[in-house]
This record gives structure tokens, C-alpha cells and sequence, in this order.
């Protein structure tokens, strides 16, 4: 059903196209009169008209549409023809690359206008963008592709209509270029730009459901036409049949192929300004879309890319600018049981161990508790120490010899069980070398202290 706020567009565009032939009224003044007893109509009728059951596309979803692309066209203008105004006076010297990255160094702040209104959602930030792009001097309904591609024109048909459009183009865009309406100067226009780039290149990452497809083609610079390319720019990543294509070639750059114009996506693998290293053979760039949600990190020009890793278990660091290996104990993609196994990171792997205490199993296959080395312990903790007396008259270096001897046996055992284990395949942490310590620190005990009571742990 058509909306009361569609009807009243459509009825004001005929009632107006209507009246301004003179044998329909006989004076102008008549239209408001008449606009407002259509208006008393609908609100009558109610939001529908009765007996109506087209379905044609919502009012708020076609501003939304229009409003999307002049602003897509508008900041292209600013990512492929624009430079550094804060720093920079001499155009002839300044170097136009924001397709390669945000300005450097970023805006100290953001431009008050732009952050205030689009800090609050994707609908409020475009709103506010109609309030710019509807009073810029160029605009896309003055672009000759956009022209020639709504009345069916072509090159070799229409050459000189397309060359008087491109000259009212190429007006207005210097005209724009030197007073930038309505802007207190270069400067202000510059900030507002690259603060709306931030922020529609942010909705863009976060897919956006109404930057998915813009309905029409975006392969253009917006700087009217272009020689040698009556069709339009060939790049794919400006193919509007891909989702989000044509929003993240209007807001954002692109880090992974800093390039201005590409014929196909191995330019950017052949490129030296791929940030993938020379020396592997697949140079695949991937912005990492999920991890790149940080506005203040993407005004920096701080990108978490992925490069191709030749070998297993490792990924590229952005920070490093190279592959590192794959901690999966730390980021707990592992298998080992929780309990009675431990992770042990490899070179791109991981192995699961037996925990102390626990001794490979193999006949299920599983890490049981290794019962014995727990009575051990408890017995070399219940062994008495030497009275005074004995500590005075060297008795205690019979009873450290004693201790010794004991140890020995005991290592001898428990290193046979865990020659037997590994003999097997398994892999299980050696209780040797805690069972030595808990030893140790009861022969210290008995060596420092003369008290008669027992050793407890």
C-alpha cells in the first residue's frame, strides 16, 4: 500500500506540473490553495487509499537510496582529488593518496557537526549529510556518466552531448574546488570530509544493510569524465554486484592494495606496496572486516590485516609485519582435558601432557593417577628428624646418607615407569623433578632445625 507521505509527494509533483500550463489556472497563486485541499483528502482517506494495493518501494527507503549516493559521490571527490589542505598550499606539490590510507597525521578532533550527529546511528549521520550534499556546487546529477548512463546515451553516438555535459562538469567542479560551498573555506570542507569518510567507512565495516548495494554503478573518481574511459572505470572493486563493493570504494581505503586504479585483484598481489611480505608465493591480502570496529584505531590508519602463512599453525601480525606462531594452549584451541591433561604449545602445534600426578595410560588411552608417587611423597614427609643430641655428635650425616640411598631407589623406579610410558607413544610430565624438590626441602628442614617433631607437608 502507498503511504499517506508517498501520495502527498506524488500529488504535489502533478499538481504542480499541471498548473504550470496557464490554460489549467489562471494564476499560480491558486497551487498552495489546492495542495492544501488535496492534504485534507488524505488525511480523510487515512495512511492508505482505499481500493489501493501497489507495493511500490517506501518513501523512507528511496530518500535513504538518494541521499547514500550523492554522499558516496561527494566523499569519492574527497578520497581521489583531494589532499592535505592543513599542511599543504601548493597543489601542483601535493600528493592525493587518500585511496591508500586516512590523512596523516589524523584530525586532532573530529569535526564537531559530523561526530555530533553521527554518533548517533547510520539514519541520524545521513540525515544530517542531505543538509551538505543538497547545497554543494558539484553534485552527481551533474556528473556526465551519471547522465549519459540515465538518458541511454553512448560515446560513439552521443560525443558531443557528453562533451557539453563535461564541460558544465568540469565547471562547476573547479568552481566547487575553490569556493567550497557551504564551507568557511578549504580547511573546514577537509575536516568535514574526513571525519564523514570515518565514520561512513566505519558503518561500512560493520555491514550496514543499506550500504550493501547502491543500485548503480560507482566506477568513477567523481571529477566528471574521464579520457580513454567512456565506459567508466574497469577496477573490480567498484562492481556494485558485490555487497558493500561500492560503499567501501567510496569511504575507505584500502590498505590491502594501496592502488589507485586495478584491472584485476592479482595487481595488488604483483604491487610493492602490498603489505605481504615478497618472499611467499601467495600475497592475498584480507582485511580482517571483525577486528577493524575501532573508529580511533582506523582515523590512525591502524588496520588488522592477514597475510597468507606458508607454514601450519602460524598467522600474520599486523603489529610485527610477520607470521607468528599459533599460541592454541593460550587461546584455547586445544583438545586436552581440563583436569588431568596439560597443553604444551609447539612450533605450529600443541601437544596434550599428563598433568603431575597422572601417568600415561595405555590401555584406555587416558591419563590415570599415578597413586604410588602420592604415597611416596607422604612417606618421605613422615621420616623423623634427629634429636640435638645426634645433630651434635654427626648423627645427622648417617641419617642424610640414609635419606640418600632411599631417593636413589625410588628415582630408579619411578624413571623405569616412565621409560615404560614412552616406550609406548605417550607423553607424560616426569614427577622426578618435584619429588627431588619436596625431598630437598625436607632435608634443609631437618638440617636447620633441631625440634623432635615430625615433618608434615
Amino acid at each position: 500500500m502507498i503511504g499517506k507521505a508517498k501520495w502527498k509527494t506524488l500529488l504535489r509533483f502533478l499538481l504542480l506540473t499541471l498548473l504550470t500550463d496557464h490554460s489549467m489556472c489562471e494564476s499560480v497563486s491558486e497551487v498552495p490553495e489546492i495542495l492544501e485541499m488535496a492534504e485534507e483528502v488524505l488525511e480523510a482517506e487515512g495512511d492508505h487509499i482505499k481500493g489501493d494495493t501497489d507495493e511500490g518501494p517506501d518513501m523512507e527507503d528511496m530518500w535513504i537510496h538518494y541521499a547514500l549516493l550523492d554522499l558516496a559521490y561527494y566523499l569519492r571527490s574527497h578520497k581521489f582529488n583531494e589532499y592535505d589542505r592543513r599542511y599543504i598550499t601548493d597543489e601542483e606539490k601535493a600528493v592525493k593518496e587518500y585511496y591508500k590510507r586516512f590523512p596523516e597525521p589524523p584530525l586532532r578532533t573530529f569535526q564537531w557537526e559530523v561526530h555530533k550527529r553521527c554518533s548517533l546511528g547510520f539514519i541520524e549521520c545521513l540525515k544530517y549529510s542531505t543538509e551538505i550534499t543538497n547545497v554543494a556546487l558539484l553534485q552527481k546529477d551533474a556528473d556526465p556518466y551519471y547522465i549519459a548512463r540515465k538518458k541511454g546515451w553512448t560515446y560513439s553516438r552521443n560525443r558531443d552531448e557528453i562533451a557539453r555535459t563535461n564541460t558544465e562538469c568540469q565547471r562547476l567542479f573547479k568552481e566547487d574546488w575553490e569556493s567550497p560551498v557551504p564551507f568557511v573555506g578549504p580547511i573546514h570542507r577537509f575536516q568535514w570530509r574526513t571525519t564523514m569518510s570515518y565514520y561512513m567507512c566505519l558503518f561500512t565495516l560493520r555491514e550496514h544493510p543499506d550500504l550493501s548495494l547502491f543500485g548503480e554503478p560507482c566506477n568513477n573518481y567523481a571529477n566528471c569524465w574521464m579520457d580513454g574511459k567512456p565506459d567508466g572505470l574497469s577496477d573490480p572493486r567498484a562492481d556494485d554486484r558485490v555487497p558493500f563493493n561500492c560503499a567501501r570504494f567510496s569511504f575507505c581505503p584500502d590498505p590491502c592494495c594501496p592502488i589507485k586504479e586495478i584491472s584485476s585483484f592479482k595487481d595488488c598481489d604483483k604491487d610493492r606496496s602490498n603489505p605481504c611480505p615478497v618472499d611467499i608465493h601467495n600475497r592475498t591480502c584480507v582485511l580482517e572486516v571483525q577486528k577493524n570496529f575501532n573508529l580511533q584505531s582506523m582515523a590512525k590508519n591502524h588496520w588488522n590485516l592477514t597475510c597468507h602463512c606458508k607454514e601450519k599453525g602460524t598467522r600474520w601480525e599486523s603489529r610485527f609485519g610477520l607470521c607468528v606462531d599459533i599460541n592454541e594452549c593460550e587461546e584455547g584451541h586445544h583438545n586436552c582435558s581440563e583436569g588431568f591433561e596439560t597443553c604444551l604449545n609447539l612450533k605450529g602445534s600443541y601437544r596434550c601432557c599428563c598433568a603431575f600426578g597422572y601417568y600415561w595410560n595405555s590401555n584406555n588411552g587416558s591419563c590415570d593417577p599415578m597413586q604410588s608417587i602420592i604415597d611416596r611423597v607422604n612417606e618421605a614427609t613422615l621420616i623423623q628428624r634427629p634429636d640435638k643430641s645426634e645433630l651434635r655428635k654427626g648423627g645427622h650425616r648417617k641419617h642424610l646418607k640414609k635419606l640418600f640411598f632411599w631417593q636413589r631407589k625410588q628415582e630408579e623406579t619411578t624413571e623405569a615407569t616412565i621409560l615404560k610410558a614412552n616406550s609406548h607413544g605417550s607423553s607424560i610430565l616426569s614427577p622426578s623433578l618435584p619429588f627431588c624438590f619436596i625431598l630437598l626441602i625436607s632435608v634443609c628442614n631437618l638440617i636447620l632445625t633441631g625440634s623432635d617433631s615430625s615433618v608434615t607437608s
